[in-house]
């Protein structure tokens, strides 16, 4: 069956003109912060001191390699005084950061969902000194909608024992498939809705400053349905046709979960660390249930990161992280379906391509990232990266045909962590823009 492509504009492909608006508006910042700058009205720094030859040599090596990064940062200060200066602005986010708001906005944007908004709740200290409880949801453009309920404690005060319960539900109605395997092709892209259920427990275990055991428990169910882009094959049996799937391939699941893990963490501080790193490796199974009682498999995912400090707070991020598959009893047990295996795309990694752009048993990606300060809150980010995925790393492995993606964003940072980021970024395939504020959907 061949697959039907419309040639109709959809807000998916606009993503690379929302890419171009955003840099047009980082372009008139910069030039609102020049003239700031040069207004001598409004400040009168005095004349820095005379620095002697022998200083201004020593400096010539770290000014040359800082000097690339030069033209980046000058526009994101633009951009953030642009938008802190306006009122509305300033309010929007001193409102965000306030840790005792119970209120807080959700605004999204992606090219598959299209513009999406909602609001989070959260209240704290309720049954004990240290606890949080959040309830969130969002819904989007195109019918994409999440809702959230989650009680955490100990988390926020660092208790040695830190216990999250929570409960998720998300629908995706345009849920992309494009074939298993590295060389799976864009032109083959199906969609599909896939409805998701989660209960689950999250404890940590503080052992010592740096060492922490993790342990992770609960129930999943996710449905599957026609997907609802009508520019691409959406239809379930057709899916199976295109692909010569077996009709377990693409069914229903229930499963229960649950595994071991440990973090170790060498980071310099909790907030915007500029140093050291952390080390993290987790296992669960998975035994299915009901109609699903025949799969059964580990997931392993382990996670290697290291900063390096290179100039003021300038900061170099290295990452490795792999993820993998293993059945049971291959004999015995059945595949899980492709939308539980390991995948690269999207928020996932591999940011320049499509969500679930590659699918495999196995996959592996590395990543090299350049931060730098713009205010006390909100960093500025240059990245690089490749994946690969493999149907196994023993009899699969190769260093040939990688994928690359590139690109930059910002940052905010709020107490608990990394509250919004804006992100655009470009592979061989598309440029992808996306914007993402809220309660941790």
């Amino acid at each position: 069956m061949g697959i039907h492509r419309s040639n109709r504009l959809t807000f998916r492909s606009l993503s690379r003109y929302v890419a171009v608006a955003c840099l047009s508006i980082v372009t008139v910042g910069v030039i609102g912060a020049e003239a700031y700058d040069i207004d001598t009205t409004r400040t009168r720094d005095p004349r820095p001191p005379e620095l002697p030859l022998s200083t201004k040599l020593a400096r010539v090596p770290s000014t040359i390699l800082y000097a690339p990064f030069w033209v980046l940062e000058q526009a994101t200060y633009g951009l953030v005084w642009l938008g802190y200066e306006q009122q509305f602005g300033k309010q929007i986010i001193e409102g965000i950061l306030d840790p005792t708001l119970p209120v807080v906005p959700i605004i999204s944007y992606s090219g598959r969902e299209g513009f999406a908004g909602g609001l989070g709740f959260r209240l704290r200290d309720i049954a004990t000194s240290g606890d949080e409880w959040r309830l969130a949801g969002s819904y989007s453009q195109y019918n994409y909608a999440s809702v959230l309920a989650e009680a955490s404690f100990g988390r926020r005060n660092r208790q040695p024992f830190q216990l999250v319960i929570s409960g998720r539900y998300t629908k995706n109605t345009r849920e992309p498939f494009f074939g298993i395997g590295n060389g799976s092709q864009q032109r083959d892209e199906v969609n599909f809705t896939l409805e998701t259920t989660t209960l689950e427990a999250d404890a940590r275990f503080v052992l010592s400053q740096s060492l922490t055991v993790l342990g992770n428990a609960g129930y999943a169910a996710h449905n599957l349905g026609d997907g609802e882009d009508d520019d691409f094959v959406s239809d379930l049996d057709a899916i199976i046709d295109t692909f010569g799937l077996a009709t377990e391939d693409i069914a229903s699941t229930r499963y229960l979960f649950g595994g071991l893990g440990l973090q170790l963490n060498w980071e310099n501080q909790p907030f915007r660390p500029t140093t050291g790193g952390q080390i993290r490796a987790q296992t669960l199974y998975h035994q299915g249930v009901a109609r699903s009682d025949n799969l059964q498999y580990f997931r392993t995912h382990v996670e290697l990161y290291q900063r390096i400090q290179f100039f003021r707070e300038r900061v170099f991020t290295l990452l490795v992280e792999a993820n993998s598959i293993d059945v049971v009893d291959p004999t015995e047990n059945e595949e899980p379906p492709f939308y539980l295996e390991s995948s690269l795309g999207g928020n996932a990694g591999l940011y320049g391509y499509e969500p679930e752009r590659f699918i495999d048993k196995e996959s592996l990606r590395g990543l090299i990232e350049y931060s730098y300060p713009i205010w006390d809150i909100l960093d500025g980010f240059l990245f690089y990266e490749q994946g690969r995925v493999f149907s196994s790393f023993t009899n699969d492995f190769s260093w040939r045909n990688w994928r690359f993606s590139w690109g930059g964003g910002i940052r905010l940072w709020g107490a608990d962590g990394v509250i919004a980021t804006m992100r655009i970024s470009t592979s061989q395939e598309t440029t992808r823009f996306a914007f993402q504020l809220g309660a941790g959907l």
